[in-house]
Parts: C-alpha cells; structure tokens; sequence
C-alpha cells in the first residue's frame, strides 16, 4: 500500500473526513496529500538516520492509541485530534516553521490557500501514523517475540 493509498482510504473516504470544514473538495485534498507526501516521506526517512531520531520514529509507530483515526467516525478536526497531528509534525519536522514552508510549497503546486493545508497537515499526519502503525505492528511483534523469547497478545481478542 503506498502513501497516497493509506490516506485516501477504502473509496477515498478519508479524503472527505481530511477536508471536514475546510470547504474543500475530495479532488484538492488529494491534491494536497499528493504535493505533502515527498516530504514528509524524506523527513521521516532522515529521523531514522540516528539512533534518538529511530526511537522516535518507532515509538509513534508503535502507538496503539493512533490507531484511532483509521475509525471512520473519529473526528480528525477536533482539538484532541490537531494536537497529536502538530505534535508528530514537530516529531517528522523538528520544527513549526517547517510546517509552514510545506503547506507555503503545496498553496503554490495546487492553488489551495496554505491556510487550509496548514489545517490539514495535522490531519494527514494522524492518518498516516494510524496506517503506518497497523502495517508494521506485526514486524515489531516479531522483533520483540524474538528478543525477549515471550510471544506478544497483539493478535488477541481482546472482547
């Protein structure tokens, strides 16, 4: 599944859930997912170069709690929702003002006000987490199957 695929969703639903009050349709907000994501793919990429900028890395894709956005009656745009998305910004980014360049470059690729793609970014990054998080929870259950030797409960029904 590639990047694009992971935000729009199953029939590009969460392209509809992303624009929520921002007047904005499923064509420009895929528009601006597609002008964001080199970014934050070579941001991320370069986080992983260090060990520190790996354990970050890790700890955010390994956070059950981010799974949460991939529910499609979970509201992206509520205040909750936009300080986890600005704080794995600060995570990927190490700065605000990088957040502000991105969303400067995708206004002038796309012809979206980055005033509005400033307000999704947080959004996309909470559905990006959330994705990222379910397709490597298996690898990372390996890997601490596999050093400690006790099998995981990842896969548990938890009813």
């Amino acid at each position: 599944m590639d990047f694009i695929d992971r935000i729009a969703g199953p029939d590009e639903r969460n392209l509809t859930r992303l624009s929520q009050g921002l007047d904005l349709t499923p064509e420009q907000t895929l528009a601006v997912v597609n002008a964001v994501e080199a970014e934050i793919r070579h941001y991320l990429e370069g986080r992983t170069l260090s060990r520190g900028g790996l354990a970050d890395v890790v700890t955010i894709m390994g956070n059950e709690a981010q799974r949460v956005f991939l529910d499609p009656a979970a509201d992206l745009a509520s205040d909750d929702a936009i300080a986890r998305g600005n704080h794995l910004l600060d995570e990927i980014w190490q700065t605000k003002y990088r957040s502000r360049l991105v969303a400067d470059r995708a206004a002038a690729d796309t012809g979206v006000p980055a005033d509005k793609i400033r307000r999704l970014l947080p959004r996309i990054a909470n559905l990006t987490f959330a994705a990222l998080s379910t397709e490597t929870q298996a690898a990372f259950d390996e890997v601490f199957t596999r050093f400690t030797g006790f099998p995981t409960n990842a896969g548990a029904d938890k009813g």
